[in-house]
């Protein structure tokens, strides 16, 4: 799939694979470079907490829309895909999410922050050595091709509206989620994202949530 490229329920599991994907390197990266030289302010400190704790969110809320709702409705037709596997990995993540979560909640009140930035290093860079793989093995199963085998495309869209509410009820807040994903994706991506969001959520963004996402910009692509 290219950038940008709109399709079905393959094509949405792509998107949402790159803004994580970005996530976990932005993080990673960042948390390295706060581990040596510190924050330069506390807005600057603000927006890397806010955007971990986004990343963090959508990746745990992404795994449950998979085990929850994608999985499910997929074995039934694509049974051959190691969907035991899949699972066992997703468990194998969770520990890291707790460790990340700590760490930011120690950062955010200023306590062992540099302990605390290298534990985040450690979390981020353990977790991705786990999702590289996954992912592949979740986009080779479910490409395009195979799924437009066997779905509809409206069935198709049914599942990626079911992932997306399971995700927003459990990847909180909005005001700082839904702009973490979407300013981790080049711009088509973003557009092809957008195209899923109520507009409600996308005018909320822009007005009244703008306050509080505006401290991730230096992470976020423009």
């Amino acid at each position: 799939m290219n950038e940008g490229e709109v399709g079905g329920l393959a094509d949405d599991l792509v998107r949402i694979h790159r803004a994580i994907s970005r996530g976990f390197m932005v993080a990673a990266d960042a948390s390295h470079s706060f581990a040596r030289n510190g924050f330069d302010d506390e807005e600057l400190k603000l927006g890397f907490l806010n955007y971990v704790r986004a990343h963090v969110a959508i990746l745990a809320a992404h795994h449950r829309a998979e085990d929850e709702v994608a999985f499910p409705r997929l074995r039934e037709r694509l049974p051959e895909a190691p969907y035991d596997t899949l699972l066992a990995e997703h468990r194998h993540m969770e520990p890291f999410f707790e460790q990340m979560r700590l760490a930011i909640a120690d950062i955010r009140i200023g306590k062992h922050v540099k302990e605390s930035l290298e534990v985040l290093v450690y979390a981020l860079n353990m977790n991705r050595e786990l999702w590289r793989p996954h992912i592949y093995q979740e986009e080779t199963h479910f490409n395009a091709e195979a799924v437009n085998a066997v779905f509809e495309a409206d069935e198709q869209n049914e599942i990626s509206q079911a992932m997306a509410r399971c995700s927003q009820q459990n990847a909180k807040p909005d005001s700082l989620v839904i702009p973490f994903i979407l300013y981790n994706l080049a711009p088509a991506d973003r557009a092809g994202f957008s195209a899923h969001l109520q507009p409600v959520l996308l005018a909320r963004m822009n007005e009244e949530w703008k306050g509080q996402w505006r401290t991730m910009k230096p992470f976020l692509l423009p």
